[in-house]
């Protein structure tokens, strides 16, 4: 008796269990859609493996688009390459707000065509729509488009497919953004010969299987290093180096407008005699600027117009930093957090060992404050970047 009881009661049991899967399964789609756009990107990768309709749901457009204009309204999050040992064994993903650091690993890069491709010689140039732009620092070849999400890496053809691209190489800046217009992801490049200061030009749709060669830029030297342009109303803009500024050119900016693929210069007005100095171009919340910087105080120009009704270069903001001269190497503004704050990334010589450091600089205060997360790498490359499921293998795939 009691034997049979127990098998009624584990029936009754087993029946339940059925009808509670039953009105999950039953749960309309599009509930279910809007459950998992709310999950941060790395979850909902994770959710895809609970069932092939899950699944199915996660990778269409209208899922990810969803997911990726939710994006838009959310804090930035950052993520941390170190400059220290293994230069590209993995990502750190910072959340300042949540104070949180996450490792994104790389070993399961699908790089299926190219299983020999070392991903540790490999820095992140900028990132847009959760993708990110690598390139090797030495070397102009080759070029990926990657979501570390996802773990999708697209490779961009060579550059030596274009004519005349045998000669050596001496420096090179990317630029890699959505352009609006065509709704295409481009990748540009801006390059110099040995011998040669004169800037070159490739410009590149994600997608296609040549660079194009651009011609008509401004007889200008631009800044070298690897300063990545910034993309603002819809161009790409570079810093043109301030040896031009000693021999009478007024130019600032050169920038190239994707729509029609056409030069312009930016120049700073021709009345202002506090010309920035020893400045770099930052995107803040969206617009240009020029930040000039040193121990002692922050200025932050915003340029504002267009190649129609012409531009604009106003100084914003001033700011007194409260800084040792002596125990400051350089500050970089990286972005603004909140209407009054900024984060920097302060770097230092600490026993001959350069160092860097996140700080919070708060101007109504006037003090720089430490933020003090564990797990950070004592020297690191910052790039501002959003999670997202968006695909390197569709060109248009972001929203506009």
């Amino acid at each position: 008796m009691m034997m049979r009881s127990n098998q009624r009661s584990a029936r009754k049991r087993n029946n339940g269990g059925e009808r509670n899967s039953k009105q999950g399964a039953a749960l309309p789609l599009d509930i279910i859609q809007q459950i998992l756009c709310r999950l941060p990107a790395e979850s909902i990768i994770s959710c895809s493996c609970v069932c092939k309709s899950w699944y199915a749901l996660i990778h269409e457009r209208p899922f990810i688009q969803q997911q990726l204009e939710r994006t838009k309204n959310e804090p930035c999050q950052y993520l941390l390459q170190s400059r220290t040992g293994a230069f590209f064994q993995s990502l750190l993903l910072l959340d300042i707000h949540k104070e949180r650091l996450a490792e994104i690993s790389f070993k399961k890069m699908k790089l299926p065509t190219y299983p020999k491709l070392k991903l540790l010689a490999f820095y992140i140039v900028c990132s847009c729509n959760g993708l990110l732009c690598l390139a090797p620092k030495e070397k102009m070849d080759p070029v990926l488009i990657c979501n570390p999400i996802t773990k999708d890496c697209l490779i961009l053809p060579s550059a030596k497919t274009v004519t005349g691209f045998e000669r050596p190489c001496k420096s090179y800046h990317l630029g890699f953004h959505l352009d609006s217009s065509s709704g295409n992801y481009k990748v540009v490049r801006e390059y110099t010969f040995t011998n040669n200061a004169a800037s070159n030009f490739q410009l590149i749709s994600v997608g296609e299987s040549s660079w194009k060669v651009l011609s008509g830029a401004p007889d200008v030297v631009l800044e070298q290093g690897y300063e990545t342009p910034i993309f603002w109303n819809g161009a790409f803009h570079w810093k043109i180096s301030e040896v031009d500024h000693r021999n009478g050119n007024n130019s600032c900016i050169l920038a190239l407008d994707l729509s029609d693929e056409k030069f312009h210069t930016i120049s700073f007005p021709e009345d202002e005699r506090n010309c920035p100095r020893n400045y770099r171009l930052v995107d803040l919340g969206g617009a240009l600027n020029i930040v000039e910087h040193n121990a002692r105080f922050l200025k932050i120009w915003t340029v504002s117009g267009n190649k129609v009704g012409g531009f604009s270069i106003r100084l914003e903001h001033m700011y007194i930093l409260c800084v040792p001269p002596r125990s400051l190497l350089q500050h970089d503004l990286i972005c603004q957090l909140e209407e009054k704050s900024y984060l920097m990334q302060v770097f230092r010589w600490e026993n001959g060992i350069q160092k860097c450091r996140l700080v919070k600089f708060c101007p109504a205060i006037a003090r720089h404050l430490d933020l003090s997360i564990p797990g950070l790498p004592s020297l690191y490359r910052v790039v501002c970047f959003k999670p997202s499921l968006v695909s390197p293998f569709v060109a248009s795939l972001a929203l506009s």
